[in-house]
């Protein structure tokens, strides 16, 4: 079932921004725990700047997901594909043609959520 709900809207450092909110309609079966990042530019190699991406903080990741993912505690959330492999994490783009990069031997990441739906523009 579907609901209208409002989002709080975040940057790209994942701070939230409390005047902004994106109001969209949700499936019941996601959380509260919903946060809304919305591009500055193009994400190579599919989506435009304005994009609008909805991460759920409290769904596990599960293989191929597209996630949210801080490399660095100061830097920016990146959209990515998850990939596991027995106990091998990796992520990379979302076209399986680019360079994998393997988190385990990243010295951080912090894997913000699962993004759950996509408002793309095109």
């Amino acid at each position: 079932m579907m609901h209208s709900t409002l989002v709080p809207q975040y940057n790209w450092f994942g701070e939230k921004d409390d005047s902004k909110s994106i109001s969209i309609n949700i499936n019941n079966k996601f959380s509260k725990n919903l946060i809304a990042l919305v591009s500055d530019r193009d994400i190579e190699p599919i989506f435009k700047k304005s994009s609008i991406f909805i991460i759920d903080r409290d769904v596990t990741p599960t293989n191929n997901n597209i996630i949210g993912i801080k490399l660095d505690p100061n830097g920016v959330i990146l959209i990515r594909k998850l990939n596991i492999n027995n106990q091998k994490k990796s992520i990379t783009l979302f076209d399986n043609k680019s360079e994998e990069l393997d988190l385990l031997s990243t010295r951080y990441y912090d894997i913000i959520g699962v993004i759950v739906q996509i408002v793309a523009k095109t």
